[in-house]
This record gives C-alpha cells, sequence and structure tokens, in this order.
C-alpha cells in the first residue's frame, strides 16, 4: 500500500506532477456533496450473486517482513533508506519468520481471502540465481492458507524492486527502465508462478502502479529525485507492458488462473478554480491511465480506494492542515485524507461503466492511532458495498488495509493502519477493537444481509 504522510500522500505527489506539466488550478475546496447512485445499466451477473463475496485482508512483504540483513539480499528500498532519504526498518512486525501467527489472526477474523506479496529480491538475491527455500517459504504460505479454508491472492510485486535493477545515478536505467527489466521480470514469473500454481489461481502482477510512478517522480519513491511528467508516462508504459507479461506467463501456467488489478483509485473532486477543467483531467488520468493499457488482460478490476480530493496544486497545503486537526473529527484520517464513503460508490459507478469488469476492492483502510474511527470507517464504507450490489453493480469482494499495524514507507512505523498492533518483543498480535467488528461483519455477511444470503 501506498504513503507519503501516512499513505504518502496520493494528492500531494499528484499536485506536483500536473505542477511540472504547468497545469495550474486553483481554490477553496468545493463542499461535500450528496451522492445517490444510479441503478446499473446492466444486470450484475449471475457469478456474483451465486459466489460467496470475497472477505479478505491485503499486506505486502516489504512492509511486514524481517528486513534483508541476514538474507543475503537488498533492494531499491534498502539503498533508498541507505542513503538517509526515508525512514529505516527494522524487525518489528516479522511476518516472514511469524506466518503461524498471522494465520491465526486471519483465523480469527474469519476472511475468505488473504492478499499477500512476494518479495522479488528475496527469492532473486542475484540476477538469474533463485533462492529455492525463499520460493518453498511463499508457496507453504499459500499452502497454509488453502488448508485452512482461505484462498490466497498473490501479488508477484509490491512497490520494492531488487537491487540490481537499480541505477541512482542514471535514473534512465533505474526500475522498470532498466534494459533488463523486462526479461528478468518475465524469468522471476516463469520462476514463482508454476510453483505457486498447486495453491494458487488468483495473482496480481503489480500493486498499484499508477502512485507507484507518482511517487518515483515526485522524488518520494527510489530513485529519490525529482522527474519530469515524460519520464512518468514511460513508467506507466513499461509497467503496463510487464503486466500483460506476467498476464501471459500465469495463464500459460494455469489456464484456470485469474489476473486482477490492483489500481490506486481517489475520488477526485473538481476544483472550482479549474476554469477549464485541465486539473481534473489530468487528476482523471492518474486513476485510468494505466487500467486502460490493461483492462483487456484482467478477470477482476481490483482496485485500493481511500480518500477523497481536489484536484488542485493546493491539496498538499489543504490535506497538511486536515492532518493537523485531524482528532477533531470522523471525516478525517489522522494524516488528513478526506474519509468519504460516498465516494466509494462514484468510483464503482465509473468503473464499472467504463470497463465492464467484475469489481474487487483490494484495499481500503484509514489511518488511525487510536483505533476510534476505523470501526464507523468499516461500516460506512462496507455499506457503500451493499448499496453498490443492491443497486446491480459487480463487486465480488472487499480486502481490508491491514492486518496489522506496519511499515509505510516514507512514514516508518508512525500511521496506524491494522486490525492488529503488533506487540514489543514478544510480537505477538494484539487484536483492536475493530477487529473484533470486522469479525462480526463478515460473520454477518453484512453486504449481502438484506439478501439473505
Amino acid at each position: 500500500m501506498n504513503r507519503f504522510a501516512s499513505r504518502w500522500l496520493p494528492a500531494w505527489r499528484f499536485s506536483f506532477l500536473l505542477w511540472i506539466i504547468g497545469v495550474v488550478g486553483c481554490g477553496p475546496a468545493p463542499p461535500r456533496r450528496e451522492f445517490s447512485i444510479p441503478v446499473a445499466t446492466q444486470p450484475t451477473s449471475v457469478n456474483s450473486l451465486v459466489e460467496p463475496f470475497w472477505w479478505g485482508v491485503s499486506v505486502a512483504s516489504y512492509q511486514t517482513e524481517e528486513p534483508p540483513a541476514a538474507a543475503g539480499f537488498t533492494t531499491d528500498w534498502d539503498l533508498l533508506s541507505r542513503a538517509g532519504k526515508c525512514a529505516g526498518r527494522d524487525g518489528r512486525v516479522a511476518s516472514y519468520s511469524h506466518f503461524p501467527r498471522d494465520l491465526a489472526a486471519l483465523k480469527s477474523l474469519g476472511v475468505t481471502h488473504y492478499r499477500f506479496s512476494i518479495e522479488w529480491a528475496r527469492v532473486e538475491p542475484r540476477p538469474g540465481q533463485f533462492d529455492e527455500a525463499a520460493i518453498e517459504h511463499y508457496v507453504e504460505m499459500a499452502r497454509l492458507l488453502r488448508e485452512n479454508g482461505i484462498t490466497p491472492v498473490v501479488c508477484l510485486w509490491h512497490f520494492s524492486l531488487p537491487d540490481w535493477l537499480c541505477d541512482f545515478q542514471n535514473p534512465e536505467r533505474h526500475g522498470w527502465l532498466n534494459p533488463g527489466a523486462g526479461e528478468a521480470w518475465a524469468g522471476y514469473v516463469r520462476k514463482v508462478v508454476p510453483r505457486l500454481a498447486p495453491y494458487v489461481q488468483l495473482y496480481a502482477p503489480q500493486n498499484e502502479p499508477n502512485a507507484y510512478a507518482l511517487g518515483v517522480c515526485f522524488g518520494a519513491f527510489p530513485p529519490g529525485r525529482l522527474m519530469s511528467a515524460a519520464y512518468f508516462d514511460r513508467i506507466i508504459l513499461a509497467e503496463a507492458e510487464a503486466f500483460k507479461t506476467a498476464a501471459g506467463i500465469i495463464r500459460s501456467a494455469d489456464p484456470d488462473a485469474k489476473i486482477v488489478s490492483v489500481q490506486n483509485i481517489i475520488h477526485w473532486e473538481r476544483d472550482p478554480g479549474d476554469l477549464f477543467g485541465q486539473t481534473y483531467s489530468k487528476a482523471l488520468e492518474y486513476n485510468h491511465g494505466h487500467l486502460d493499457a490493461i483492462a483487456g488482460t484482467i478477470d477482476y478490476l481490483g482496485f485500493n480506494y481511500y480518500q477523497r480530493e481536489v484536484a488542485s496544486i493546493a491539496a498538499p497545503l489543504a490535506q497538511a492542515s486536515r492532518a493537523r486537526a485531524a482528532s477533531g473529527g470522523e471525516e478525517v484520517s489522522d494524516s488528513g485524507w478526506l474519509i468519504d464513503p460516498d465516494g466509494l460508490e462514484a468510483e464503482i459507478v465509473d468503473l464499472s461503466r467504463r470497463y465492464g469488469k467484475p469489481l474487487v476492492i483490494t484495499e481500503n483502510g484509514v489511518d488511525d492511532h487510536g483505533d476510534r474511527k476505523r470501526q464507523l470507517f468499516l461500516i460506512r464504507h462496507l455499506l457503500a458495498v451493499r448499496h453498490a450490489r443492491q443497486a446491480g453493480y459487480d463487486v465480488r469482494g472487499y480486502f481490508h488495509w491491514t492486518l496489522m499495524d506496519d511499515y509505510e514507507w516514507m512514514t516508518g512505523y508512525e500511521p496506524r493502519m491494522g486490525l492488529y498492533s503488533v506487540a514489543p518483543g514478544t510480537k505477538a498480535l494484539v487484536a483492536k477493537d475493530s477487529a473484533g467488528l470486522y469479525r462480526s461483519l463478515i460473520a454477518a455477511n453484512f453486504v449481502d444481509a438484506e439478501r439473505g444470503r
């Protein structure tokens, strides 16, 4: 999951990109509108009426696993941390060695699905040299999940890249733009997917490629320097080609496998000062650009939804101001995001009509240190999902971000996104009140309660 000042401020980074493009739109935020969801123009597919709803949580390897000090690999984020440009990690969560602990929490919650990622650098610490024990570890995770009635959803890349694809001095050869990245990616996917195939049929090739590209251009992601709008476009193109390559390899290895996108979607409001709508149009391109390129390869359109934001270069100042006053109301997260369940319904409508794919909310959560807002946040967003399904929109599942408090990229361990906290020393997971609520909502099949199923 993404974050700058908790979720690494997607609006802030996007505003910067608009600035370097030269598109300016300023003005006060519009008042929150009342949203009325229209009835779907096409009926919900038979599958979504018959198949059980997917109740899940999502995590990421780099955000929960131990640092690689003793494991013989390094990622681009480790290099960025060593350069003093981002918060460093420690071993406080330790999910790699404590997966049985995490599995027990998943079983307690009663989730049906678990989305986790594989650390590419861990399984391929050197080009073409694979760590068989690390691969087997992830395979065993998938096996144990299946054995306990939980469907694994495997993300093959969640923001971190092996150090051998990095070139901080020459960004034109860094990461997805490295001349060897395409071939290396294909080799990695060909190596791990057949091993996972006995237990995994749901794959997310990439996590939030649009947010990653913007983070790189803003300098919040490796290589940690400001880049141009043209560089953003090049990363999006490279990511889209990599996504399609992975989808082809996955389907060749297992024709029954399904491909899930994981896109960052912000509910953008148009700024009254944006007279010609240019800023708003660019904001919508952020939501849709990568999806437009890969939509033909996916079976499920997965998207991560956290907030509403005004498409304006004034957004960073507004969000920072909200963060300072966040404890004063339920409508703003601790990091200043505008909490807007109506925005989730609006995005369900937009994505359904634009792409015609079954939808899955692959991340939804809130930075809430006191666990005071998370319970209402859960109920209101799940009511939005229920409302959308009742209107005929094909929403197959909901994944909460995240299982436990974790490392949140530029801001380290300060944000509190988890249903569980991690006890110092013992590393035991301690359930928050919101975990109990989510357990109850799952048990009641909350999104379909009024249908009697």
